[in-house]
């Protein structure tokens, strides 16, 4: 859609359309969050006693990563709920 296309549609139908891709992000990252969720399930399985001599791979490596910045995301989240219902 181009920009003077926006330009000539009324307020109400832009707000309409922004609500619909809200909602479709929203939907979209939720399932991308339960399919990252699944796969740190996976990872954090359990503990394999044949260790592989294989380099991870980059795509694991973001994952760990990733999966690293939620579990301190939870953790600073939790600590600032448990501040607030303390102050």
């Amino acid at each position: 859609m181009e920009r003077k296309d926006l330009v000539s549609i009324p307020t109400d139908e832009l707000w309409t359309l922004h609500k619909k891709i809200a909602a479709t992000l929203v939907a979209k990252l939720k399932t991308d969050i339960r399919a990252i969720d699944n796969r740190l399930r996976q990872l954090n399985g359990p503990i394999q006693t044949k260790q592989s001599h294989k380099k991870p791979s980059d795509a694991r490596i973001r994952l760990c990563c990733l999966s690293f910045k939620i579990q301190t995301n939870r953790r600073k989240l939790g600590r600032a709920e448990e501040n607030n219902r303390a102050g």
